[in-house]
Formats: structure tokens, C-alpha cells, sequence
């Protein structure tokens, strides 16, 4: 039993009951009657199924969708074809008059020989009505893959399909009449559409007019495209200008370094005109945007007067601004046309389309050019490293002054500098030493040897520099007499000074006195200053080091004349601040016989550890030293003598306690001296300690 029979099998018994079920309260549509009577209804079979057998009065048998009987040779599209389209074995039939039978549009009928195609008959092209009308006649007899026309003098015109709107179109396929619409709507009448009158000609020409524009445009701004250089930017946008407009003048501004703005190039000759320059914050300039300028409408303001009366000078009437990215880059100047008339706007267009080229490519050409400096500038600089790279390895090789002398001689000269000297602090003779230069001298410290001495103005000078000094002057100033004779300057030809501080003490410094020209460019001077304090931070430090360790020049060494210059200085600082300041020298009494028991290992451990324990007790301020063997000297300034003995307890107290031997007992004493309680000068400061 199927759901529907045990569904309405299940709605009797609730009715019976008095009862309704959710089918009787379906109402409309859905109320379908029974074709059968309560006892009409067909008994179940032997399976249990009820066999229901509907029925429509209103619809013929024949109409009804059958399925065929069983036949293997008969496949289901047969039967939908036999359903759908009644085929007409009437072989009278032509195709011509199946196509007129349009009684119903879903029913094809087709004879056994027609051709099935995609097309329907609503796909028939729409012929205008002025094309039915011409006399035509075509022979139906003839086969229909030849058809030709009758009079072969019938000139018929080349038809452009029309574009129909199948939404609005008729069910029936009739053709609207065009010459019922409005007559302003549809401008051209059928006769200019068809007949090939001269209207349409007219049109071909205002557009190849048009492209003829714009393929000159198009030629000009690739050849501005090609320019590999400023300069053949400029000769492009001249020379394409005069071809396009006959002007008298035409010539390019661009800024210089102090963004001003220069004649770059010209079609006349620009030499008269070099020394013009306009200033780009001020006048006609300072107005420059995007537009174009007329300069006659700022010939009566005052504040434009100069520039105007300047670009009148190099025959100027109008101004093309190089915007790009709304930065002015450059500016083309057009004198007056040689003509009486004045520039059209189709002319102005053109040469805005040309300065709009030509501002793009000046901007990459800019930046080519910049990173080109920047590159030749790193190679430069990767050049001047190896180099001095090289010097420093062969002084260190060296280690002599007289050798030294003879390898910087041709490297200096592959630099560019010809002339020069570098002169080393002497701190016990508080002067500055020539030790090496470009002169046949040797090096010694005689009479013979060039020094300055440290109070001299020229050094202060010096002292007050951070980078390298220029002196323009120095055939005149009286500094530069204070520490060079009248012979020495003479034979300069320029007097560069390079100093090379370690903190604020002026270490040495290298004097230039005559240079290649390659060296005196200004643009390049920044980069030029860069390499020469490079080039003495990296020398001065290995003299003065190559100095230390030279055993010939080096055959008496005297520390303590050092350590009383730096005594001294620090006294003459405390005296002017007014403040105090202490001494304290501490002695280890008893380290040679501590020597003699541990070793000379053990004795320095000894002495190691006692200056890392003074040096981690000092302040900033302070200073010690180890003049002798088992002595330290601090010196304390701002400190009093009550805080420096507190300060020495305490230092002898901790290392009392690291080095406690059974052996023996270390002895450490410390001796005091306070300025200006104890002296204000160096000897009674020195020798008045308790």
C-alpha cells in the first residue's frame, strides 16, 4: 500500500469518528475530487496496492503523453521527437511555405528533406523599408545557393545592420518606421546615410585631422623620451618646439644651486645672458604653478618690474612652467610669433603637452644624474679607505719616521696634495712639532725643526675648530704670522688646517699648503673636508704612536715631567673656579721585601690589584697615577683634606684585609696636600705635604 492510499485510508476512520485531519482543511487548488465513489474503490491486489486510474473529460486521449510500448529497437528521444514535432510527409511541401505557417510557434513542422538549423524565423534580419522598396526581383526558380540579381545596373549601397531591441520588439516581428520618430532626433537623413554623401566625408577628415595632432604629440614625447641627458632634453624640446610654432625665441630656465632660477639653454646664444639670474621666491617667479604666464600682465606691478624687464631682455612673452607632482622642475620661454598674431590655444595646448613630456623626463634624468654622484661618490670614498688603509699599514710596517716620510710622499701626491706638515703635541715642551712633511728636511727635534708653541694664537685657533679650517686671508693675518715666517708663507698657496682631537686636547693637526686643482672644486669641498679629517684621524694617532716606540728618537723617557704639566693644569682650573684641591700619595713601605718572598708575579698581582682598587674610588673629577714603583699619586679636585684622608683609610683598609699574610704584615702610608691651604702654586703644592 502506497503513502497515499494509507493517507486516505487513515482520513476515513477519523471522519467516521466525527473527527477532521489536517486534508480537510486544505481549501482551493488543492480540493482535488475522488473519480471514484466511497464503493467504487478498486480492491487491493494480491501485493496489497490500490491501482487508482485517473481521468480528464476535458482532454483528449490523444493529446496525452504515452510512453510506447516495450521495443528494443525504439529509444526514449524517439518518442519525445514523435511527441514534439509532427512530422508532414506531404513532399509537396516547400521550405518557403513551411517558414509562413507561424500557427504555432512552439510546433515545428518540418518535411522529411528539410535541413534542422538553430535559426528560428524570429531571427530573420529587419531590411529597411527604403531597401524594400528598390525593385529587385529575384527568380524563385533559381537553386537557392545561386540566387543573382536580374539587372546587374542596379547600384545597391552597403547597408549597416541596425541594432534592434528585442525587448521592445513585436510578438509579430513588424518593423517600426523610422520616419515616424522625432525628426531631431535622428540628424541625417537616409538618403546622406545611404547615398555616401559629403557630410560623412567631412567627418573622416575632422578625425584624421584630430590624429594627425595627436601622432605629432605622440612623436615629439618619444623622442623627449629617448633623451639620455639634460643637455639633449633641452636640444629636443627647442627643436620641436620651433617646429611647431614659429616663435622668435625659446629658451629653458632650470634652479641652480642656490634655487635660482638660471638660463639653461637657448635657441639664440646664451652667453650674453649668463649672468641673469631670477630669483624664485620673489616677482614674476614666485607666482609659478601650473598655468600658463603672461608676462605683460606684471608689467605694472612694481614687485615685478626687475624679473620683467630681465625676460623682456632675452625676448620672453610667455611662461610654460615643468610641473610635475606639483613641483616646478623647469620653464619654457616663448618670445613673441614672428607673425603678427597671437598664439592660439591649440598652440598653447601643444606646447603644454611638450613641457608636461619634458618635466617627467627632467625628474628621471635628475635622479639618474643624483644617484650617479652617489655612486661615483661611494667609489670615491671606497678608493680613499683603501688608500689610507694602505698608508697606515706601511707606517705601522715602518715604525720609522724617516721611512714614513718617504711612503706618504707619493701617496699624498695620488691624493692630490702636494705641500704639508703634521705636527705632534710635545707635552714636556708644551709645543707642537713638525715631524713629517713634504719638505727634503729631516726630522729631528734641533733648532732646525718647525715648532708652534701651545700659547700661540694660532693654535687657540685650532683648538676652537671641530673640522677642517679654510684660511682665505693667510698672506695677511696675523695669526698665521704668529706661527709661520714670512718665507714659509710665501710658499703656500693655500693654508688648510685639519686638527685631531682625543676629548678636548688637541693631539696634532695636519697643515695643507698646497693642493691640486682636483681638490679646490667647491661643489665637491664638503666631500674633500670628510676625506682630510679621515685622513689625519686615521695618520696623526699612528705617528704619534710610531713616535713613542722609536728607540732612536726615544732614548730618554720622562713621565713625571708629564704628571706634573697635568698637576698643574688642574691647579690653574681650581684657582679659577675658586674651589679646593687635594693631593694624596700613597707608598707601600715594605713591597721590596714582599717582592723578595712571594716573587715578582705575586708582587704584581699586588700592584694590579691596588690601582684597580684606587682607580674604582675616584670620581669623574679625579686623577692618579703610578710614578714609582710602590707609589700613587691622586689628585682630588673639589675635595678638601678631611674627605682625602677619610678617602685613603678607606682604600688601605680594603686592601689590608685582601692581602693579610702570616708571613708578614703589608705597610701602606699616605702623605696629604691641599690648595691654596698648602700653596697655590705647583712647587709649594708639591713639597708641602704631611
Amino acid at each position: 500500500m502506497g503513502l497515499l492510499e494509507k493517507a486516505f485510508k487513515y482520513k476515513k476512520e477519523i471522519n467516521s469518528k466525527g473527527k477532521t485531519t489536517l486534508i480537510d482543511t486544505i481549501e482551493g487548488p488543492a480540493e482535488t475530487e475522488m473519480l471514484y465513489e466511497d464503493d467504487d474503490i478498486p480492491e487491493a491486489d494480491e501485493s496489497g496496492d490500490i491501482n487508482f486510474v485517473l481521468s480528464d473529460d476535458s482532454h483528449d486521449n490523444e493529446d496525452l503523453f504515452q510512453l510506447p510500448d516495450d521495443d528494443d529497437d525504439f529509444s526514449p528521444l524517439d518518442a519525445l521527437s514523435q511527441q514534439k514535432v509532427k512530422i508532414i510527409k506531404d513532399e509537396d511541401i516547400t521550405e518557403n511555405e513551411l517558414r509562413k505557417q507561424k500557427s504555432n510557434k512552439n510546433e515545428i513542422q518540418l518535411t522529411p528533406d528539410t535541413k534542422l538549423t538553430p535559426l528560428t524565423p524570429d531571427d530573420d534580419p529587419i531590411i529597411p523599408a527604403d531597401v524594400e522598396s528598390l525593385n529587385i526581383n529575384i527568380d524563385e526558380n533559381i537553386p537557392e545557393d545561386d540566387y543573382s540579381l536580374q539587372d546587374e545596373n542596379i547600384d545597391i549601397p552597403e547597408i549597416e545592420p541596425e541594432i534592434i531591441d528585442e525587448e521592445n520588439t513585436a510578438d509579430d516581428n513588424e518593423q517600426t518606421d523610422v520616419k515616424d520618430e522625432d525628426p531631431d532626433a535622428y540628424p541625417f537623413s537616409d538618403t546622406e546615410i545611404y547615398s555616401g554623401t559629403n557630410n560623412f566625408s567631412t567627418s573622416q577628415d575632422i578625425a584624421a585631422g584630430i590624429g594627425e595632432k595627436y601622432q605629432t604629440q605622440f612623436e615629439i614625447k618619444k623622442e623627449i623620451s629617448k633623451s639620455e641627458s639634460k643637455k639633449t632634453l633641452f636640444e629636443v624640446v627647442i627643436f620641436s618646439v620651433m617646429g611647431q610654432i614659429v616663435t622668435s625665441s625659446v629658451s629653458i630656465l632650470i634652479k641652480n644651486a642656490d634655487n635660482n632660477w638660471i638660463i639653461a639653454d637657448s635657441n639664440k646664444s646664451k652667453t650674453e645672458y649668463e649672468s641673469i639670474v631670477f630669483d624664485s621666491g620673489s616677482g614674476i617667479m614666485k607666482n609659478l604653478r601650473k598655468n600658463i604666464i603672461d608676462i605683460e600682465n606684471y608689467k605694472d606691478d612694481p614687485d615685478c618690474l626687475v624679473q620683467y624687464n630681465d625676460l623682456k631682455l632675452i625676448n620672453t612673452r610667455l611662461l610654460f612652467p615643468w610641473t610635475y607632482k606639483s613641483s616646478v622642475s623647469g620653464i619654457l620661454t616663448l618670445g613673441h610669433k614672428i607673425t603678427d598674431e597671437d598664439y592660439t590655444e591649440e598652440e598653447k595646448e601643444i606646447i603644454q603637452s611638450i613641457c608636461e613630456a619634458a618635466a617627467i623626463e627632467f625628474k628621471k634624468l635628475d635622479k639618474i644624474e643624483k644617484l650617479k654622484k652617489d655612486i661615483e661618490k661611494a667609489q670615491s670614498d671606497l678608493s680613499f679607505s683603501l688608500k689610507l688603509d694602505s698608508i697606515s699599514e706601511k707606517i705601522y710596517s715602518s715604525a720609522d719616521l724617516r721611512e714614513i716620510k718617504k711612503i706618504l710622499k707619493p701617496d699624498f701626491d695620488e691624493i692630490g696634495i702636494t705641500g704639508y706638515s703634521f705636527f705632534i703635541r710635545n707635552f714636556i715642551k708644551k709645543n707642537y712639532i713638525s715631524v713629517i712633511n713634504s719638505e727634503d728636511s729631516t726630522p729631528a727635534e734641533d733648532e732646525n725643526v718647525h715648532s708652534i708653541a701651545e700659547s700661540c694664537p694660532f693654535i687657540t685657533l685650532i683648538k676652537s675648530q671641530k673640522t677642517v679650517l679654510h684660511i682665505e686671508d693667510y698672506n695677511v693675518s696675523e695669526i698665521v704670522k704668529s706661527a709661520f715666517s714670512e718665507e714659509q708663507i710665501k710658499k703656500m698657496s693655500c693654508l688648510w688646517v685639519v686638527p685631531f682631537k682625543t676629548g678636548n686636547i688637541l693631539a696634532g693637526f695636519l697643515t695643507i699648503f698646497k693642493v691640486k686643482d682636483i681638490l679646490l672644486n667647491e661643489e665637491l669641498r664638503p666631500e674633500t673636508d670628510n676625506k682630510l679629517c679621515n685622513l689625519s684621524a686615521g695618520l696623526i694617532p699612528a705617528i704619534i704612536n710610531i713616535m713613542n716606540a722609536d728607540i732612536e728618537k726615544n732614548r730618554h723617557i720622562d713621565h713625571v715631567e708629564g704628571l706634573f704639566y697635568r698637576i698643574n693644569k688642574e691647579l690653574k682650573k681650581s684657582r679659577e673656579l675658586n674651589i679646593p684641591i687635594t693631593m694624596v700619595v700613597i707608598s707601600i713601605k715594605n713591597f721590596k721585601r714582599y717582592e723578595n718572598i712571594f716573587g715578582f708575579e705575586k708582587s704584581r698581582e699586588l700592584i694590579n690589584h691596588f690601582s684597580g682598587l684606587i682607580v674604582s674610588r675616584l670620581s669623574e673629577t679625579d686623577f692618579s697615577a703610578r710614578y714609582d714603583r710602590n707609589k700613587f699619586l691622586l689628585l682630588l679636585p673639589g675635595k678638601d683634606k678631611k674627605f682625602a684622608s677619610a678617602l685613603a683609610n678607606t682604600i688601605r683598609n680594603e686592601f689590608m684585609q685582601k692581602f693579610r699574610k702570616n708571613e708578614m704584615q703589608i705597610l701602606i702610608t699616605f702623605l696629604l696636600s691641599e690648595s691654596p691651604l698648602d700653596g697655590d702654586d705647583l712647587q709649594s703644592f708639591t713639597n708641602n705635604m704631611d
